[in-house]
């Protein structure tokens, strides 16, 4: 056998240096030896990898379930190897697995959880399509395991074809909460401080990109806080939530600042008036979040 595990992760890491420009140049405009030839080896033997990333995926109980569909899809599309999809089949701590392991037995409904993410394109050049639905639903899955995590119970997901609904509702101290969750897409050019590479906080220029792409949000999901309310499909006395998840690192070291222009926004109490509390969620721990009502 060609392809182990051990080649077909660094492949990958190969691979996702390529693919993004600015760790490229970290690298010095080469990726290592080792990357280098475990990629030429996965090139001369794609079958092989193929066959190892689905018996590596198979290995799983919950995974297959829910990204099972996504990743064979993915296998049959161009750039395969730089896909955080398939990173994530190799991944040593089974991050994925584990969350899927709380959240399965605790959440009403997870069964749907892919069935909004049907129409997976075919086009073999629509790979990052596919890996688009993935990270959406990984930031869903995270989502629902801080909520367990946070003490939240009764939790669901609800799902109707023909009404407009909520992704999530779930129960805390008596009082629910119905929840629109939202995938915040990285910045590449953030200010950076002049004696680092660390983004600058306090950057005029970053915090109007923070607030504008904020209240793009906000104002999206508000009006569709209206269409639920005028639904039925939530209760009038749940405390209506938009949770942002975001892996981006910029967002995360500034997560103080964006508190503040969250409760600036939502100051505005007849623009935002459907929204009662933002979730800020980077991709780091719960205690890292940051819950802002209105």
């Amino acid at each position: 056998m060609n392809i182990s595990s051990e080649i077909a992760r660094k492949a990958i890491a190969g691979a996702q240096i390529l693919n993004n420009g600015e760790l490229f140049a970290s690298y010095e405009g080469k990726i290592p030896s080792d990357c280098d030839s475990a990629i030429r080896n996965v090139q001369n033997n794609p079958h092989e990898f193929k066959q190892l990333v689905l018996q590596t995926m198979n290995e799983m109980q919950y995974f297959p379930a829910v990204f099972g569909r996504l990743v064979k899809k993915r296998l049959h599309q161009q750039g395969y190897l730089a896909s955080p999809l398939i990173e994530s089949v190799f991944d040593f701590e089974r991050t994925i697995e584990k969350r899927l392991e709380r959240i399965i037995p605790n959440v009403f409904g997870i069964e749907t959880i892919t069935s909004e993410h049907v129409n997976i394109s075919k086009n073999k050049n629509q790979g990052y399509e596919t890996d688009e639905i993935a990270r959406n639903l990984l930031a869903e899955i995270l989502l629902l395991d801080y909520l367990i995590q946070a003490g939240f119970y009764a939790i669901e997901r609800p799902y109707s074809q023909s009404l407009p609904h909520v992704d999530i509702i779930a129960e805390k101290e008596q009082q629910i909460y119905a929840i629109e969750v939202t995938r915040k897409k990285e910045f590449s050019d953030w200010e950076t401080l002049d004696f680092s590479n660390l983004e600058n906080c306090e950057s005029l220029a970053n915090l109007d990109k923070i607030r504008s792409l904020l209240s793009s949000i906000l104002k999206k999901k508000n009006d569709q806080f209206l269409r639920i309310l005028n639904a039925g499909t939530i209760a009038h006395n749940a405390i209506r939530v938009v949770a942002i998840k975001t892996s981006d690192y910029g967002f995360s070291e500034c997560a103080s600042e964006v508190e503040s222009i969250i409760q600036n926004i939502l100051s505005a109490l007849n623009e935002w008036k459907y929204i009662d509390c933002v979730w800020f969620v980077p991709n780091t721990s719960l205690e890292q979040s940051k819950w802002v009502y209105r």
